[in-house]
């Protein structure tokens, strides 16, 4: 991962960075087309290895990893597939997204502390490679939004911010039935999903912390952890207070407080724009994250203030798939996001 500050995500691709995208693709093309890889996916694995002292070859070798990850879990299946005891675990590891920040990025709350890890993987509990498959569903889930508000704003936002609340948490955490799945996922998240975090804000934090974090911060990328916050008094340098839950302090409307009713609605797959967009000279005149309501969503979020889109060049072939897609994208409901309880960012 780069040790450099990362590149703004709407920033403009240089030429230097067109031609590393260029060759990207060209060495996966296949497989890109075969798993239907989003742009946003390209650029993560671009930016994310940036500085490394081969860039190129770094991304290429990487991205070809993570394919190779999709097709031996069978990634696609786990997000078309409804999960065996779905609603036991929602209630047992209680994760969504929550709006957007003040910058647009997609909000993902994590209540890790409420965790009890005896109901976990205790007897009776799940395996490890079940609670894999629920957190790869949700990184899938998460995903998939951001690469619905870029087709229908065509506003860049690859990073999203993690609320992860601690509160709750004990003794029983510091075992391996919650320490094994922690450091699973970090694993999966640095590896497979790179350059995703915008910023992690740590809330809830008590005396249980420090041990926990001697076991896991090992396994945390050096960057990661200069990306991450300690402290709920963080939250609105980042998020409006409308966004933030409620129970951590906030003012968000979700109905009866219920924030988090959030279940991944298997099958989930808008119409995704082609791996390029023709480029958008207007983007930034309404660059907005702002997310309209639904009944049981969160408060609108303001406008972002960010520059034009980072597109790459298309073909007009490409521009013609890229253009159809987006407009399909643009009209198609928004049911599956809307039955999620999320705030969806409006069209400029």
């Amino acid at each position: 991962m780069s040790k450099a500050p990362p590149v703004p995500e709407d920033q403009p691709l240089t030429e230097e960075e067109q031609r590393r995208l260029d060759a990207i693709r060209e060495a996966h093309r296949d497989r890109i087309a075969k798993h239907n890889v989003h742009y946003l996916t390209l650029l993560r694995f671009l930016r994310g290895y940036k500085d490394d002292p081969k860039p190129v070859e770094k991304s290429i070798e990487m991205l070809g990893k993570m394919l190779t990850w999709r097709e031996e879990q069978k990634v696609d299946e786990i997000v078309a597939t409804p999960l065996e005891r779905a609603d036991e675990f929602n209630a047992i590891w209680p994760t969504g997204c929550h709006g957007f920040g003040k910058n647009g990025n997609l909000i993902y709350v994590d209540r890790v502390g409420s965790v009890d890890p005896s109901k976990l993987m205790g007897k009776g509990g799940f395996t490890i490679e079940d609670v894999k498959k629920f957190h790869i569903q949700m990184m899938e889930r998460v995903n998939r939004m951001k690469e619905e508000q870029y087709a229908r704003t065509g506003i860049v936002r690859y990073k999203n911010i993690v609320i992860l609340d601690l509160g709750g948490m004990g003794m029983g955490h510091l075992g391996s039935k919650f320490t094994s799945p922690m450091k699973s996922f970090i694993q999966i998240d640095q590896e497979y999903y790179p350059e995703s975090l915008y910023q992690m804000v740590i809330c809830n934090a008590g005396w249980i912390l420090k041990t926990l974090w001697a076991v896991i911060s090992p396994f945390i990328d050096p960057l990661t952890k200069e990306r991450i916050k300690f402290g709920t008094k963080h939250l609105e340098e980042i998020i409006d207070v409308e966004q933030i839950p409620r129970y951590l302090g906030g003012k968000c409307k979700c109905a009866g407080g219920k924030c988090l009713v959030a279940p991944f609605e298997a099958g989930y797959n808008p119409p995704r724009p082609a791996l390029t967009l023709p480029a958008q000279p207007n983007a930034n005149a309404n660059a907005a994250s702002s997310a309209s309501s639904s009944s049981s969503s969160s408060a609108a979020a303001p406008a972002s203030s960010s520059s034009s889109p980072a597109t790459a060049p298309a073909s007009s072939a490409e521009a013609t798939r890229a253009t159809e897609a987006a407009s399909a994208s643009a009209s198609a409901p928004d049911s599956a996001v809307a039955a999620s309880n999320q705030a969806q960012p409006a069209a400029p």
